[in-house]
């Protein structure tokens, strides 16, 4: 009897509502010709709405886990893609001091490890003042995806450097960038460029940094500007 039915009822979810959807109707017209009663029609009405009902529900939670499953995709690919920026800047910062790996709870590189060929130097480095008292940096380069810049800058202030060091700026893959962290009365500055692989272990390339100075002027806006190679990069 159960193979002959199988024959008979769809084997499709939604088919199989159809089906017994119309024929629990038609069997109600009058079940005693069909050698049916009220009783089982009734039963059979019942069961089709719960079945309907389930149907229903199961779908609505596909739909629902579609929907999570793309919201998570999205969410995870943002926070990998923000995560994967702060890192770059936490190496940048790091160059030359492995005390901020181990403030940033990440592993001590071994040292630089430059496979194939090593990030170009940037070319053309330039800086030019803005009249609301920034400075915009440009240069133009090569760089490829697997690298950024690490932009560092000395300021002179009243004739007297303020650092001994250079003051890291930001990691940089654009080849431009607008320095608005200016103090007033600066007398001098003098911006870092050094290309620097984005891979694990890897180091700023200290014989591709170049350099370019801006010291304001009397006669606004004047621009000091050299773009130099620099022979070591300091710590």
């Amino acid at each position: 009897m159960v193979l002959s039915m199988a024959r008979i009822i769809p084997k499709s979810i939604q088919d199989r509502l159809n089906f017994f959807l119309v024929h629990a109707q038609d069997w109600a017209a009058d079940p005693g010709a069909i050698g049916l009663t009220p009783g089982e029609i009734a039963a059979l009405q019942e069961a089709y709405e719960a079945a309907r009902d389930a149907a229903v529900a199961a779908r609505e939670a596909r739909l629902a886990a579609e929907r999570a499953t793309g919201e998570q995709t999205i969410r995870m690919a943002a926070l990998v893609d923000m995560g994967a920026g702060l890192i770059a800047k936490i190496k940048a910062a790091a160059a030359g001091n492995p005390a901020v790996y181990t403030a940033a709870s990440l592993d001590v590189p071994s040292g630089p490890t430059f496979t194939g060929i090593a990030p170009p130097s940037p070319e053309d480095f330039r800086c030019s003042p803005r009249r609301d008292g920034a400075v915009a940096l440009s240069w133009t380069s090569d760089l490829k995806r697997t690298s950024f810049y690490r932009l560092e800058r000395v300021l002179t202030v009243g004739g007297v450097a303020g650092r001994t060091t250079r003051e890291f700026l930001a990691a940089v893959r654009d080849n431009a960038f607008t320095d608005e962290s200016l103090p007033v009365g600066f007398t001098n500055v003098e911006y870092f460029l050094t290309p620097v692989h984005q891979r694990r272990n890897s180091r700023p390339n200290p014989g591709a940094t170049r350099s370019a100075t801006y010291t304001p002027g009397s006669v606004w806006p004047r621009v000091a500007a050299t773009t130099t190679a620099v022979p070591s990069l300091a710590a």
